[in-house]
């Protein structure tokens, strides 16, 4: 979602960013890809999406995905708000049809496209390879807990 917005902000501490959908077995929406082709390029875009890579905030500045870091999590909101002000200044009329125009066209193909997308995401989603796939994440990001949970259950037994 923040490859949609108008400007984006990232801490630099811990902060990352990408499309990681394929390092968890699940396809890039076609037009998720469009947007960030658009922010980054074609040929990064693609060697990105291929390793299901996530970029540390200072790849991400570096790579165009996001427009300034910021310290930490205090940071965001201030920096946010100096940048609204700013983009304020200029009359409303111009800035949003210049927006339209450069996002029109691809935000109505997404828009006539969006539902067959969404059924061929979901098959993929929901077939044997991918379920596990995401069975072995979850369990990875959780640290084992349930697995040690297990443990401690049947050492008490």
């Amino acid at each position: 979602m923040a490859l949609c917005c108008d400007y984006r902000l990232l801490t630099r501490a811990g902060g990352s960013m990408g499309l990681n959908e394929a390092a968890l077995g699940i396809p890039v929406p076609r037009y998720w890809m469009e947007v960030m082709a658009r922010t980054v390029g074609w040929r990064r875009t693609e060697a990105l999406l291929q390793k299901g890579e996530l970029l540390s905030a200072a790849q991400a500045a570096q790579f165009g995905l996001v427009d300034e870091l910021v310290d930490d999590a205090a940071a965001l909101l201030p920096a946010a708000e100096r940048e609204v002000a700013e983009r304020l200044r200029i009359p409303a009329a111009g800035r949003t049809a210049s927006k339209r125009l450069m996002r029109d066209e691809l935000a109505q193909q997404w828009e006539a496209q969006w539902r067959s997308e969404a059924d061929e995401s979901w098959k993929l989603l929901s077939s044997d390879e991918t379920v596990r796939a995401l069975g072995r994440v979850l369990q990875r990001l959780s640290g084992n807990k349930e697995a040690g949970a297990r443990q401690q259950r049947q050492a008490k037994l």
